[in-house]
């Protein structure tokens, strides 16, 4: 079975605030609060199946989240 190519984030600073602001306080969505999470590990260099596996996600669900960002940035992940 074939893994593929691994996926690299490294967060912008104006964006790694705003995810330490959203998770740092007031009521967030799940669905908003888990994409954080997943962002600010892709950005720690934790591949997509370990982050997946710590949030309760699959690898594909983590995956579509760091590729929205580098497509889109932080408003389309």
């Amino acid at each position: 079975m074939s893994r593929g190519i691994r996926l690299q984030i490294e967060l912008k600073q104006r964006d790694r605030q705003q995810i330490d602001q959203l998770l740092g306080g007031g009521l967030q969505s799940v669905r908003t609060t888990l994409r954080a999470l997943a962002l600010r590990q892709l950005d720690q260099g934790q591949s997509t199946p370990a982050v997946g596996a710590n949030l309760g996600l699959s690898a594909k669900a983590v995956w579509q989240i760091g590729k929205r960002y580098l497509d889109g940035g932080l408003e389309r992940a």
